[in-house]
């Protein structure tokens, strides 16, 4: 029986000395979506470096059941971005990008450089030695995505790239998974990638600690710190204790707004306090600690 999945990660480990860097992750990668992998640590990263061939895993294996390629030719249809500038080459954009064109043997490669060099602004005329950081990465991104390949690994993809741009960036990866290729992301914080996923993994001391699609990603919990008041007034099935002194205590609340949360507040009898809001990681994790006293 064929299977559905373009790729699969069959109990992979890494161990750095001592520590597990991953450790023995399980997960299957279909075509055509766009997924992220999130964590704290290097861990994402150096599990696309696994995918992609880049790196030997220390246990376990990386599958392609519905290609099979050989590491050989595993680099005609796998395209990756690492979280560094690339572009060290001694030679102008358009002969860098022409070389790529003929090594992919896409025959619309050419075009789709010329039109993102055009969107993004890069002078193909230029040294690549002579670009800005975000310049270069650029061209890196350019590289992989007029490849047209069936998986784009990218590491860090808004690092170095500023805000305009990383949003023109995002409108590209989409219409690039609309034509078919899976698309999977390292990150090290979930509101940094800001694109449409199929999937948000995350993981945690080498272990994937959840997935959610963006539907059931859960809804941020507000911290509230509070000089005095009284607790009484606030839904206990909605809140969580996270220190409380004579004078002063912190909660986090669920499921309202910050409006109807500060009324509340004022009822308490509470008129000094501060409301902020977890962030994914921190919700996903139950990492409260920032918060603490």
């Amino acid at each position: 029986m064929e299977s559905e999945y373009l790729c699969t990660l069959a109990d992979v480990s890494v161990v750095a000395g001592d520590e597990h860097v991953l450790d023995n992750i399980q997960y299957n990668i279909r075509e055509s979506v766009i997924e992220t992998f999130i964590s704290k640590d290097n861990s994402a990263s150096k599990l696309l470096q696994i995918i992609g061939g880049f790196i030997n895993a220390d246990g376990g294996e990386v599958q392609y059941p519905m290609y099979s390629p050989s590491k050989k030719n595993l680099s005609k249809w796998i395209q990756y971005v690492p979280d560094d500038i690339v572009c060290y080459s001694d030679m102008k954009v358009k002969e860098f990008l022409k070389g790529v064109a003929i090594a992919v043997g896409n025959a619309e490669a050419s075009k789709i450089a010329g039109r993102l060099c055009e969107l993004f602004e890069i002078n193909i005329d230029e040294n690549l030695l002579d670009m800005t950081f975000e310049q270069n990465r650029l061209v890196a991104m350019i590289q992989a995505i007029m490849a047209e390949p069936k998986l784009l690994l990218l590491d860090h993809p808004y690092d170095m790239i500023g805000k305009q741009r990383y949003g023109l960036l995002l409108k590209e990866l989409v219409h690039l998974k609309s034509k078919g290729t899976t698309i999977l992301i390292a990150a090290d914080a979930y509101d940094k990638v800001v694109i449409p996923c199929n999937q948000y993994v995350f993981l945690k001391d080498g272990s994937i600690f959840a997935q959610h699609t963006k539907k059931t990603l859960p809804t941020l919990s507000k911290v509230v710190k509070l000089d005095g008041g009284n607790p009484g007034i606030f839904n206990r099935e909605r809140m969580k204790v996270l220190y409380r002194t004579k004078k002063s205590w912190g909660i986090l609340y669920k499921e309202e707004s910050v409006a109807e949360l500060v009324l509340k507040i004022y009822q308490s009898g509470c008129t000094n306090f501060n409301v902020n809001e977890l962030t994914m990681e921190e919700e996903v994790y139950g990492d409260y600690d920032r918060w603490m006293l």
